[in-house]
């Protein structure tokens, strides 16, 4: 496998065709979100942004983590997240209605508002000593670093490794991801973690968790790997990847399955250590989501989340077979959508509000993100072909 690999039109065309109809569906939905209710409207955003963004950036760090490692099974697949990444201006530009939202309207969060700040019965002592990190100048100072952080990596690892593509005998470009990927991998796990305090943990200023950025990157990371199978998956069906083997999916497998346990070790230890602490500071956050019958939402994401993906993936033949990856991958997305729900969404409601307006703009920028997907596909070759290991990773025996 030496030679350029297209999408082939029909697959292109479809997932073309999908995308946009999501994307007039949930532009539809978000627009009449935004005339009847404005507050939760920015709400919903919220919820669809959080979820393509971390898709989007995690897969950019999957692509450096495999040239950190130097890891030669993951050529054949490498391309497929890095064609994700293009999403990555979306999310750059993105963060715009939410920095607006802090500095003008303060619907989506409360230490933004400055009355809270001024002697008299609005007045908040907790996030008064709060104030010199939780304020809109510092606030957007550190979305622009987080923004700047994730352009580099695009510009310094993803581009580059599609310069590689250019030639079959000058590695330069990937000998240079070798080594930018050990800095940028560190600012990646500052970047997302950080975003992951300021972007949806700030919800609710007067709650506090230092395992929230590790549970956060958990929830996207297993989610982006889903979405990686699934890819895989039907472009072996098409015929376009022969040389992906059941190693291939195997490893694949084994990456879901692990952080779907890492997923609910962190989520555990985060729910288990605060309910042994039981500080009135840090309980909050679990007894909002224990009341208003969020807590089915609790009780769905045990079951949906861990338990379903745990089982399922437990085998190894399991985790070899493409239709079982498909379908765990497409439960995994789901469950990750209800994660973020039943984080961001009790923030603003005592009572379980899902509606229509989230699942809306779960479809506006689902179908924003897969038709750039589309598009690229039609144009970028999905595999690595100049890539020097791809040798290795079709080497793999199934």
């Amino acid at each position: 496998m030496n030679s350029v690999i297209i999408a082939d039109s029909s697959f292109a065309k479809k997932l073309h065709q999908y995308s946009l109809i999501a994307l007039g569906v949930g532009a539809v939905g978000m627009a009449a979100a935004a005339v009847f209710d404005a507050g939760r409207f920015l709400q919903a955003y919220l919820v669809g942004y959080i979820y393509f963004a971390g898709i989007t950036i995690v897969s950019m760090f999957f692509s450096t983590l495999q040239f950190l490692v130097n890891a030669g099974w993951s050529a054949l697949v490498r391309r497929i997240p890095e064609i994700f990444a293009g999403f990555l201006p979306v999310v750059l530009i993105g963060l715009i209605p939410i920095v607006i939202d802090v500095w003008f309207s303060h619907k989506l969060y409360h230490w933004a508002d400055p009355h809270i700040y001024e002697p008299g019965p609005h007045f908040d002592a907790l996030l008064n000593t709060k104030r010199g990190y939780l304020n809109p100048t510092f606030f957007t100072i550190r979305l622009a670093l987080y923004a700047t952080i994730w352009f580099l990596t695009y510009r310094l690892i993803i581009q580059n490794s599609f310069k590689q593509d250019e030639s079959s005998t000058d590695y330069t470009p990937t000998r240079q991801n070798m080594k930018r990927s050990a800095p940028f991998v560190l600012l990646f796990a500052m970047s997302l973690t950080f975003a992951g305090f300021d972007l949806v943990m700030s919800l609710d200023p007067h709650w506090f968790s230092t395992m929230f950025g590790v549970y956060f990157f958990a929830g996207n990371f297993v989610s982006t790997l889903s979405l990686i199978a699934i890819f895989i998956v039907n472009f072996k069906r098409q015929g376009l990847l022969k040389g992906i083997t059941g190693e291939h999916f195997h490893d694949i497998g084994k990456f879901m399955f692990a952080f779907t346990v890492f997923w609910t070790y962190i989520t555990f230890s985060q729910y288990f250590l605060i309910w042994y602490g039981n500080l009135p500071e840090e309980v909050l956050f679990f007894w909002h989501r224990a009341h208003g019958n969020w807590q089915f939402l609790g009780y769905g994401l045990v079951f949906g989340h861990f338990i379903v993906p745990f089982v399922t993936l437990l085998t190894q033949g399991n985790k070899r077979n493409p239709a079982v990856l498909v379908g765990v991958g497409c439960w995994i997305l789901f469950m990750h959508f209800i994660d973020l729900c039943f984080i961001i969404l009790p923030n603003f409601s005592p009572t379980l509000s899902v509606s229509w307006q989230d699942v809306c703009s779960w479809l506006f920028f689902g179908g924003l993100f897969f038709f750039l997907v589309a598009r690229q596909l039609g144009t970028r070759s999905i595999v690595a072909f100049n890539d020097p290991y791809l040798k290795e990773s079709l080497e793999l025996i199934s």
